[in-house]
C-alpha cells in the first residue's frame, strides 16, 4: 500500500527533530491537555512553526512579546537595570504615596468624629488587604506578565481584559498621576509660601494658588516622564530618592506625635466621648472611604 507523500514528509521532519533534540514545547501555564494525540499535535505545531513565509508578511521579529509565554517562544536579552534594593524601593514607593499625606484631613472631616475616621481607616485597611492578597493568589496561580489585563483575558476573555486596559490607559493611570501631580504642587507652594512670606495675608490669593498648582504638577508630570524615557538607571535612582524622602518624613511626623502626647499637649481629641459628632449621612462615609482607599492606593 501506498504512503502519500505528506506523511513521509511529516515523518522526516518529527524524526529529524528527535535526532536534533530540539525543544518544541510551547510552555504554556494554561496548556494542561494530556491527550493521547500529543505526539500528533506536537507534530503539526513544528510543522507549523517551520513553515517558510514570505518575506514581506514576516512580522514576527518586530512584535513586542506580551506574554511570558511569548517571550519563551522569541527571547529578548535585555540588560538588567533595577536590582533588588531598587525593586523594594518601587514597591514601597508605590503604595506609600501621597494619600498617606492628603488623606487623613478629608477622612476625619467626613466621618466626623475621631472614633469614627479611625473605623474608617481600620476598614479600609482590611479591604486593601483582601485586595493584596488577591493578587498574590493570582500572580502565583498565573505567572505570566500583564497584570490585569492577563487576569481578565484568562477569567472572562479578551473583550473585558481589554476595556479594562484602555480604561485604565486613558482614565486611571493619567487621573491617578494627575491627583500625585497636584497634591505634590500644593505641598511644594506651600514651603515656597511659608519661606518666602513671613505673613499669611502675603501669600497668592486662592485662585492663583490653584493655578500655581497646575503649573508645578505639569512640570513634575512632564519632568518624571522624560528622565523615565531617557534612563532607567537615572528613573530607579529618583525613585530611591524619594522613596527615602517619603520614609523619613513620615518617621519624623510620627516621632513628633508621639513626643508631643508624652508632654500632655493636644490631647483634646481622646477626652469624652470618641464618637460624639459622628455623621449620619451615608454619602459623608462615602467620602472618607473614598480618601482612605486612596492612601491604601498602591496594593
Amino acid at each position: 500500500m501506498s504512503v502519500p507523500h505528506s506523511d513521509i514528509q511529516s515523518t522526516i521532519l518529527f524524526d529529524s527533530l528527535k535526532e536534533q533534540d530540539i525543544n518544541y514545547d510551547r510552555p504554556d501555564s494554561f496548556e494542561l491537555d494530556n491527550s493521547s494525540d500529543q505526539e500528533g499535535e506536537d507534530l503539526q505545531t513544528f510543522i507549523h512553526n517551520n513553515e517558510r513565509q514570505s518575506d514581506g508578511f514576516d512580522f514576527d521579529d518586530h512584535l513586542i512579546p506580551l506574554t511570558l509565554t511569548e517571550t519563551r517562544r522569541h527571547p529578548i536579552n535585555l540588560e538588567k537595570e533595577v536590582t533588588f534594593y531598587n525593586g523594594l524601593n518601587l514597591v514601597i514607593g508605590t503604595i506609600i504615596g501621597s494619600g498617606i499625606f492628603a488623606s487623613p484631613g478629608p477622612v476625619v472631616v467626613h466621618a466626623g468624629s475621631v472614633g469614627m475616621s479611625l473605623i474608617v481607616w481600620l476598614m479600609c485597611g482590611l479591604l486593601a488587604c483582601t485586595g493584596a492578597l488577591t493578587y498574590a493568589e493570582l500572580g502565583s496561580e498565573i505567572p505570566i506578565s500583564g497584570g490585569e489585563h492577563a487576569y481578565l483575558s484568562h477569567a472572562y476573555g479578551s473583550l473585558p481584559a481589554f476595556l479594562f486596559s484602555w480604561t485604565a490607559i486613558t482614565c486611571l493611570r493619567p487621573g491617578g498621576t494627575a491627583i500625585i501631580a497636584v497634591i505634590f504642587a500644593e505641598y511644594l507652594n506651600r514651603i515656597i509660601y511659608h519661606t518666602a512670606f513671613e505673613n499669611e495675608e502675603d501669600h497668592p490669593s486662592s485662585s492663583t494658588h490653584a493655578i500655581l498648582n497646575k503649573i508645578v504638577a505639569i512640570i513634575c508630570v512632564i519632568v518624571i516622564s522624560l528622565i523615565n524615557a531617557y534612563s532607567v538607571r537615572l528613573a530607579t535612582r529618583t525613585q530611591d530618592l524619594f522613596t527615602a524622602l517619603k520614609l523619613i518624613t513620615l518617621i519624623i511626623i510620627a516621632i513628633i506625635g508621639f513626643v508631643v502626647l508624652g508632654r500632655g499637649g493636644m490631647t483634646k481629641n481622646f477626652d469624652g466621648d470618641l464618637f460624639a459628632g459622628s455623621s449620619s449621612r451615608m454619602s459623608d462615609y462615602a467620602l472618607a472611604f473614598y480618601s482612605g482607599l486612596w492612601a491604601y492606593d498602591g496594593w
